[in-house]
């Protein structure tokens, strides 16, 4: 499932058809030559995330999902509303589909993110305060 949304097999897609791979992180994805692969890509990356998003929701009840990443801003627009499309029709019984939106961060997303944890660590509350016995 990760294989399947992931740029790097964007890339793959591109590069085994002679195309330049970089196009997957650039407005050039959505654009003849490279079209064709991005769509079929878009295709498989969003049903793998709706599938993921289901999932996560099933044990985590998300009402909220925030996709970003190294691509263009257009490619993400596409990915988000194929996702939505796909999401419309997964199984969805005793759950809340989520809000789906894009994230405005791009290329540093994943190390804004990771950056974030020694704060969370150090400066979040203790939740387990609450829960102990005395």
């Amino acid at each position: 499932m990760v294989a399947e949304a992931s740029l790097w097999e964007l890339e793959q897609r591109l590069q085994s058809q002679g195309l330049d791979a970089t196009a997957a992180y650039d407005d050039r994805a959505l654009q003849p030559p490279f079209a064709a692969a991005t769509q079929a890509w878009l295709h498989g990356a969003s049903l793998a995330l709706a599938h993921a998003i289901v999932s996560s929701t099933a044990v985590l009840d998300l009402s909220d999902v925030v996709m970003d990443g190294s691509m263009s801003r257009a490619l993400l627009q596409a990915l988000l509303e194929q996702t939505r499309t796909a999401m419309a029709l997964c199984n969805w019984e005793g759950l809340w589909p989520p809000q789906l939106h894009g994230g405005r961060v791009g290329a540093q997303a994943c190390a804004l993110g990771g950056a974030m944890l020694p704060l969370h660590a150090n400066f979040a509350p203790d939740h387990d305060v609450f829960l102990k016995a005395a």
